[in-house]
């Protein structure tokens, strides 16, 4: 570890001590981590007042739609929008009106759009100073169901928010592997510390420096310029065989909100879904956005396909191909098939060299790391390194130089 990021962990370590005793963190947007099932009752009831609350400012969500638990037998598991009878495409599923959302004013909003450059530091900004208040407004707020069902969400989501120990094996693991820096369009600081470095010193009002736990809220469950409760808790997919819900009108409208439809037919028991960066209001980010920067951004590894932006313009894609092995016990086999965007793929001696680099950072410091680092945490950083391993294996047959 070096000696600039040592001291940034130090740093944060000590930050994170002190806003532990007293705040609680929002849970990712995708297969939360909830061990604590000691207010499984509590966050149960705390989403039903979210959505009567939603009801109650104009909003809509249909009978054979319901927000629960992945499994409603393990409180461990997390919410998400499930359908419960068949839907044909196009129904209205929810309708999120425009009261319930925290959202930058439409002037303020208008003014960044008619600028050169769209500015998403200014709008995280923003956004996270207005969550601010709402969270020191507490039950005052009008925002109260939304609050206090943040306010029950589990510790440090994403990995600017981790642990110390995390923190560091994340960093690691992440070596030489680029990330995208949406505001600049150009090559960003590494996952762990970008938000530190980049937001804390600059998201100032009257001199008083934001605290990052809601910066962090504001890059996790925030849409460019708003907060909007409920839809939020609709998972990701980037398979686009699984995607079966779609936004209409935008989801920016300040005057009658927006409505959730079904993409296509539905099942019962179907998890409904989006793309976090190939949505209707998502601009360029599938062009810039990959598994890293998910990972990054939201807190969790993407499921297949994956996609990695790499330096020189490179962009590598990888899917999961799964075969059945065995019709009479259901064994299945697992493979990855990886393609280059225009043809243009890494070098082999840098596709070697990361392979190499992550063999060593298993055996050296992954294997040992268990026991010091948070399970959830822990777990994600493994499933991170397998993504990037398994990238690498996939994409090397196609290295020519």
């Amino acid at each position: 570890m070096n000696m600039d990021f040592s001291k940034t962990v130090l740093a944060s370590l000590i930050f994170l001590i002190i806003l532990s005793s007293n705040t609680s963190f929002a849970d990712s947007n995708h297969h939360e981590n909830d061990n604590d099932d000691t207010n499984q009752d509590v966050k149960s009831k705390l989403v039903k007042e979210l959505i009567d609350w939603m009801i109650s400012k104009g909003g809509f969500m249909d009978p054979r739609v319901e927000i629960r638990r992945w499994n409603p037998q393990d409180p461990t598991s997390y919410f998400g929008a499930f359908v419960n009878a068949p839907i044909q495409k196009d129904e209205l599923l929810l309708q999120i009106p425009a009261a319930i959302k925290i959202q930058i004013d439409e002037e303020e909003e208008q003014a960044m759009k008619m600028q050169d450059e769209w500015d998403y530091d200014e709008q995280v900004c923003q956004l996270s100073w207005m969550l601010k208040m709402e969270y020191e407004l507490g039950d005052e707020s009008d925002y109260a169901p939304y609050i206090n069902y943040l306010k029950a969400q589990p510790f440090g989501q994403i990995p600017a928010m981790w642990s110390p120990v995390g923190q560091h094996l994340l960093f690691e693991v992440q070596g030489d592997w680029s990330i995208h820096d949406f505001e600049t369009q150009g090559e960003g600081e590494d996952m762990v510390m970008w938000l530190w470095k980049r937001f804390e010193p600059n998201c100032l009002f009257l001199n008083d420096t934001l605290n990052p736990f809601y910066i962090s809220m504001a890059v996790q469950r925030g849409y460019d310029t708003a907060l909007i409760p409920v839809y939020d808790m609709l998972n990701h997919y980037n398979d686009a065989d699984k995607i079966n819900s779609i936004t209409r009108p935008s989801i920016y409208d300040q005057e009658d909100g927006f409505g959730v439809y079904a993409l296509r037919d539905l099942e019962a028991g179907e998890e409904l879904y989006y793309s976090y960066h190939a949505c209707p209001d998502c601009r360029d980010t599938i062009d810039i956005w990959g598994t890293p920067e998910m990972l990054r951004d939201f807190g969790f590894v993407e499921p297949y396909p994956h996609r990695f932006h790499l330096r020189n313009n490179v962009t590598i894609f990888v899917d999961q191909v799964v075969e059945a092995t065995d019709e009479d016990d259901g064994g299945i086999s697992k493979s990855y098939v990886a393609r280059c965007r225009d043809g243009k793929c890494p070098s082999k001696k840098w596709v070697t060299k990361q392979m190499e680099y992550l063999k060593n950072v298993e055996r050296k410091q992954l294997a040992k790391s268990s026991s010091f680092i948070p399970k959830w945490e822990y777990a994600t950083i493994k499933q991170y390194h397998k993504a990037l391993t398994v990238a690498l294996e996939a994409v090397l047959p196609l290295c020519t130089t």
